[in-house]
C-alpha cells in the first residue's frame, strides 16, 4: 500500500514536470518583431578652417528601426541628421585665417538601410540567447 502511494506521487510530478518543461519550451519560440530608437548626439567639423577639437559643436539626432526577422537575421534602417559649422573668424591664433574670413554651416542628412547576421541564435529579452558575434553590410 506505501508502495502504491509512492508509486503516484513520483508519476503526479513526472507528469507535473513534463507539463511545466513542456510549456516552457513553447513560450521560448521565436516571434518576428520590430525594434523602433532615437539617437541623439553632437557633431562638429574638424579641417582647415576648425584645426581644435570639440569646437562649433552642434547637436544632431536620428531614428532607428529594426526588423528581427529570427534569431538570425534582421534589416535596419536609420534616418540621421546633424549639423557642421565652422568660421576663420573664431581662429584667434591665425591672422591669415581671419583675414580669409571663410565659413559654413551645412545640414548633413543620411538614410542608410543594413543586414545584419548573428553567428550564433540571438533573442532581445530570452536569457538563453543574450549575445552573439555579429556582421553587417549596408549602403548609406
Amino acid at each position: 500500500m506505501i508502495m502504491k502511494r509512492f508509486i503516484h506521487k513520483i508519476v503526479a510530478i513526472f507528469l507535473l514536470c513534463f507539463l511545466v518543461a513542456g510549456s516552457t519550451v513553447k513560450a521560448q519560440q521565436f516571434k518576428p518583431n520590430t525594434e523602433v530608437g532615437f539617437i541623439g548626439g553632437v557633431s562638429y567639423y574638424l579641417g582647415d578652417l576648425n584645426t581644435t577639437h570639440f569646437k562649433n559643436i552642434l547637436p544632431g539626432g536620428g531614428l532607428v528601426i529594426r526588423r528581427n526577422i529570427d534569431r538570425r537575421f534582421s534589416y535596419k534602417a536609420e534616418l540621421l541628421y546633424l549639423n557642421l559649422a565652422a568660421d576663420d573668424r573664431n581662429n584667434s591664433a591665425d591672422t591669415i585665417a581671419i583675414n580669409r574670413g571663410l565659413h559654413f554651416k551645412s545640414p548633413v542628412y543620411e538614410l542608410s538601410g543594413q543586414i545584419e547576421f548573428n553567428f550564433l541564435p540571438y533573442e532581445p529579452g530570452n536569457a538563453l540567447y543574450t549575445w552573439t558575434p555579429f556582421v553587417y553590410t549596408g549602403v548609406s
